[in-house]
């Protein structure tokens, strides 16, 4: 599978967003005209673990979006994508998966070898990028980078470079003002 890695991380780097909250976005959540981004309570998204994802603490907000990560929606195709949930039997292993159509906006590419030797190209939700994140370290010879480091530089930016308070900061990416400042 390929996954749109560049795009994932660039977009962290100008929303300061949670992982889960750029790996559920839905192009739904968007209002591209006017730069917004809603993060909200989503029962009908497909997860990883079933249906339904909400945002940390069940916190809805609206993040208004710079043209950085407005640029980054651009360069992304709006393809037909599927949330695919697992069904497990009693000792967890998956007997089964079950695809939900949706509408993610930063999906893996999957391709499946069928058994009249076709290919079949599906786009899913990417529920991990640890393997991309490692590979992308190693290159370039960073090795105590974290992924949630993307969240502290935007929130440095957004006090130092656009003199947004400590409160303020925090509201736009969903911190308490207590957490923000540490």
């Amino acid at each position: 599978s390929i996954s749109p890695i560049k795009e994932i991380i660039s977009f962290l780097i100008y929303t300061g967003a949670r992982l889960s909250e750029v790996l559920q976005a839905e192009w739904q959540d968007f209002d591209l005209e006017n730069g917004i981004w809603h993060i909200r309570i989503k029962p009908d998204c497909p997860t990883k673990f079933g249906l339904g994802w909400s945002p940390k603490w069940r916190k809805s907000r609206d993040v208004i979006l710079f043209q950085e990560a407005l640029n980054v929606l651009g360069s992304m195709p709006k393809l037909k994508t599927f949330g695919k949930i697992s069904k497990r039997d009693e000792k967890g292993k998956v007997v089964d998966s079950t695809f939900y159509p949706s509408n993610f906006v930063f999906p893996k590419k999957e391709t499946k070898k069928l058994p009249d030797g076709s290919i079949k190209i599906m786009y899913t939700r990417l529920d991990s990028i640890k393997k991309s994140w490692g590979s992308l370290k190693e290159r370039a010879e960073v090795h105590d980078l974290q992924v949630k480091d993307m969240r502290t530089y935007f929130n440095h930016t957004l006090k130092s470079k656009f003199g947004f308070s400590s409160k303020e900061a925090g509201v736009y990416i969903g911190n308490s003002e207590e957490v923000n400042n540490l």
